[in-house]
């Protein structure tokens, strides 16, 4: 079973919140606090639903009020849910068409019934089932002016696996409401954002875990003598918890006829029963995670689980792997999560988004479009959220490796250059996949442009930074064609090749363990450079060492490779990553200037803020 739509009427913040549509997987359900989210789940939860009518302030203080709350929902039902909601009763009343006064077609007509799913809307008001229409089954069309009601009395069979009709009775007892809305009532779960007093319950048989799980006890219970099942629900919770070896139940000692849920610790000797402590003492949220997890692992048909503010009662760790569960789950159930937490909308994936405000002293449902990026960014925007709470970033700038990802943020903040909050740089996985052959070039490019402009709640790419390398001005030009506007190029042939400064080079070395004691000047370095600077090895052309075309077309990475080895006799390498990280910060410090070109090609990769000047 699950809740296919609902309406909410005259119950607390919700004056009346229009049909709202929900699916199978997860709902997510957004809003800031005290917008309404809360009374949203009572109502859906049915448990407990009473009247609470909406007041505002356009009322006049002795002007009377409209007392009933209610709530419609619309629901699905499996064949298997209709035959277990009619056999959770001994005996109903099924409506039939007049002329089919015979119990034998009452039972034609309860088989129809239980052959297909059903679609069936229902109203809901202080723990009463009414139906909307006359059949609530819809199985044929009733006419009042000229049809008597008739009904086909139906008990549940000797063999408790039918559902027998045995007689036709008249009056107005359509008892499919009540049958289906408290069969539905027993298949929401909801569990709320404090701490649940799961730990005991008496001795029972019943495998059913109640909507509030207050008999988690009982129901673990009879799960421990089904090993396989009770091994797998212990596996689900060492997942979500390591620190959890696993959880038992036993007699409570102290009072009689009481089941105790103990939980064991992960790195306590297994024969130490006496340092396993009761659900009650364990943290926060164990018992509701407990409780999802039996359903998860017992159900045989979909469920509805409501879940409030998951991230106030687990640890963002625990979310992440409770929702991979539900989501791989064998079952596809129903979800209805609020939450204030983006990381949960993203992880979530969610079929439905609603987003809930507190406009005109009444609560608001909007739907939105979860595979809208406009509509996501909204939701974030609502809940006082940004991109960068899920991914770290607002903005990209693409770079070429993880060595101008840990510099170019070094050189942006020295030289003050303004960006839009929250940008960040990350490194391309294979910068060669995007000079392959044409077809695969524009494939990598399509990929990313991907990244910022599908309906995802990916960060915007502000632009990509490339190395020149070897790269012709054709082949430069080619590419910008195939990327527009927003990719660049280093002056330079890679980052390295603005790093060759003789005294950063020097000072960088006497930090390694070979130059302790006997340190080297800029005088050598700028010596060894001039020397083997020229060499084809380095250059591809002959172009005198320390001008400006050198510095542009040199191999930096090599050059510096075979300058560490020669310069320590060959017990220093060159870290590509580490080392260019010490250059950058000796030259940020020390020769700023000398990175003047390097920092003008950064602010290019970063658009500045709107309203703001670099």
């Amino acid at each position: 079973m699950y809740l296919k739509s609902f309406r909410i009427v005259n119950y607390k913040s919700f004056a009346d919140s229009g049909e709202r549509s929900l699916a199978p997987g997860f709902n997510i359900i957004l809003g800031k606090n005290n917008a309404g989210k809360t009374a949203l789940l009572e109502a859906l939860s049915l448990f407990p639903f009473g009247h609470k009518p909406h007041r505002e302030s356009a009322m006049r203080r002795t002007q009377p009020v409209n007392p009933e709350s209610e709530i419609y929902l619309e629901m699905v039902f499996s064949p298997q849910d209709l035959e277990d909601a009619m056999l959770a009763h001994t005996q109903f009343d099924f409506p039939i068409p007049a002329a089919g006064n015979r119990a034998d077609q009452g039972q034609s007509f309860i088989n129809e019934f239980l052959s297909n799913t059903r679609f069936v809307k229902l109203r809901y008001t202080h723990n009463n089932w009414h139906a909307l229409t006359y059949p609530s089954h819809n199985l044929f069309a009733f006419d009042s002016a000229r049809h008597q009601k008739i009904f086909s009395r139906a008990q549940r069979g000797a063999d408790m696996r039918s559902i027998v009709a045995t007689s036709i009775v008249g009056g107005v007892g359509d008892s499919v409401p009540a049958v289906l809305g408290q069969y539905a009532r027993q298949s929401i779960y909801t569990f709320q954002a404090e701490r649940l007093t799961l730990s005991t319950h008496p001795f029972g048989s019943q495998p059913k875990l109640q909507p509030n799980a207050q008999n988690l006890a009982e129901v673990l219970n009879i799960l421990q003598s089904r090993s396989y099942q009770f091994d797998r629900f212990n596996c689900l919770v060492r997942l979500i918890f390591p620190n959890i070896r696993a959880v038992s139940v036993r007699p409570r000692i102290e009072v009689t006829n009481q089941l105790e849920i103990l939980v064991w610790n992960a790195v306590a000797p297994p024969d130490r029963d006496d340092l396993a402590q009761p659900l009650s003492e364990s943290g926060t949220g164990i018992g509701q995670v407990l409780a999802m997890l039996y359903i998860l692992t017992t159900a045989n048909s979909p469920q509805t689980i409501i879940i409030d503010e998951p991230n106030t009662f687990l640890h963002p760790g625990a979310t992440r792997k409770l929702l991979e569960l539900m989501k791989t789950a064998p079952i596809q159930h129903q979800f209805i999560v609020t939450t204030h937490s983006a990381e949960i909308v993203n992880m979530a994936e969610p079929a439905t988004l609603q987003m809930v405000s507190w406009e005109s002293e009444r609560t608001q449902i909007e739907p939105l479009n979860p595979t809208s990026l406009i509509d996501l960014r909204r939701a974030l925007f609502e809940v006082g959220a940004r991109l960068s709470d899920l991914f770290g970033a607002d903005h990209l700038v693409w770079v070429e490796g993880p060595t101008e990802q840990a510099c170019f943020p070094l050189i942006r903040d020295h030289f003050k250059i303004l960006a839009p909050p929250g940008t960040e740089f990350l490194p391309l996985i294979n910068t060669g996949d995007l000079e392959a052959r044409r077809g695969r070039a524009k494939a990598i490019w399509d990929i990313y442009k991907q990244l910022s402009t599908s309906g995802s709640l990916m960060p915007t790419t502000l632009s990509f930074g490339l190395d020149r390398e070897t790269r012709t001005d054709q082949e430069i030009l080619d590419l910008t064609r195939e990327a527009g506007a927003i990719v660049h190029f280093l002056p330079r042939r890679t980052y390295e090749n603005h790093l060759l400064h003789p005294g950063a080079i020097a000072a960088v070395l006497n930090t390694l363990p070979s130059f302790k004691g006997r340190p080297i000047d800029a005088a050598t370095v700028d010596a060894w450079t001039k020397e083997q600077g020229g060499k084809r090895g380095f250059i591809i052309a002959a172009t005198q060492v320390g001008t400006q075309n050198w510095f542009t077309m040199v191999n930096g990475p090599k050059l510096l490779e075979e300058l560490f080895q020669d310069i320590s006799e060959a017990k220093e390498s060159f870290d590509k990553l580490t080392h260019s990280v010490e250059l950058t910060k000796w030259l940020l410090v020390n020769e700023p200037d000398f990175l003047i070109e390097l920092a003008d090609y950064v602010r290019k990769l970063i658009p500045s803020p709107e309203g703001s000047s670099a």
